[in-house]
């Protein structure tokens, strides 16, 4: 029997369906047949991120800035804070196209910022990136 190291799971904070299901597609496409997959887990509120993210750990988080409950930055803030969630990268996913955001969330500890509509090969290139960084293997 082959052992296999499980596949990578990524934790998308948004309220938005249309945007779930449209990174789920894009990770699912890239990941192609025989290859691992990202195992995708998803939140709609800040508040039930931040516990998916204790509860699961996941190899990366993906975060939205606008939130029903609770600003973006905020969550970004509380994971960086939190000992059993600090050390996981966070990539914010944004529509906000006011400058400084990237600088904001960046000295907040974001690995990245990206705008929304997604470049889908920068996005790839950045979740690679980072799961590579964190030593974990992917199919992308």
């Amino acid at each position: 029997m082959i052992a296999t190291e499980p596949s990578p799971a990524v934790l998308y904070i948004d309220d938005s369906v249309a945007s779930i299901h449209l990174i789920s597609g894009v990770l699912k496409r890239a990941a192609g047949e025989g290859r691992s997959p990202v195992r995708l887990i998803s939140a709609m509120r800040g508040n039930l991120g931040l516990e998916m993210a204790r509860v699961h750990a996941p190899d990366l988080i993906l975060l939205d800035l606008h939130l029903p409950d609770m600003p973006g930055i905020q969550v970004l803030n509380q994971l960086k804070s939190d000992a059993t969630t600090s050390s996981i990268p966070v990539v914010v996913l944004t529509a906000d196209p006011l400058p400084g955001t990237n600088a904001e969330v960046r000295a907040a500890g974001a690995a990245a910022c990206l705008s929304k509509p997604i470049d889908v090969a920068q996005f790839l290139e950045t979740v690679r990136q980072q799961l590579r960084d964190k030593k974990t293997t992917i199919g992308l």
